[in-house]
């Protein structure tokens, strides 16, 4: 009776550790800390946001919402972390970069989120771009 009991808490912790893992992979990420940031650019001048992303884990950054009469994506790319290890669990793998251009005045929201595909939102970034 007592090794039946051993062997179900082994496969508990076993399905406990798997899950866990699945939850936890790659969320610890380098980026830069925009969140609750308002960023000032002028009229027609192009900004640059970067966000640490694990690719190799399979989680990226999502635009969620944009006033495109205010603000206007101009490119998406990834650039190489030079700090990274090799092991996606201690940070991101690449940096996205994010380019925009304000091409009206006033204020407007950029709400981002990173998750990997399929699982619940692991991370949130709402920037207000002040445009003048």
């Amino acid at each position: 009776m007592q090794a039946i009991i051993m062997k179900l808490i082994r496969l508990i912790i076993f399905f406990v550790l798997v899950l866990f893992s699945c939850f936890s992979f790659g969320q610890a990420i380098e980026t830069k800390c925009y969140n609750d940031s308002v960023i000032k650019v002028n009229k027609n001048e192009q900004f640059e946001l970067s966000f640490g992303a694990c690719h190799d884990c399979g989680a990226r950054w999502f635009l969620e919402s944009i006033d495109t009469t205010g603000v206007k994506l101009i490119n998406t790319i990834n650039k190489a972390n030079p700090s990274f290890t090799g092991n996606p669990r201690t940070g991101g793998s690449v940096f996205e970069i994010w380019t925009f251009t304000g091409i009206k005045n006033g204020e407007y929201k950029l709400l981002f989120y990173y998750k990997r595909f399929g699982r619940i939102i692991q991370k949130k970034e709402l920037l207000t771009i002040i445009i003048q």
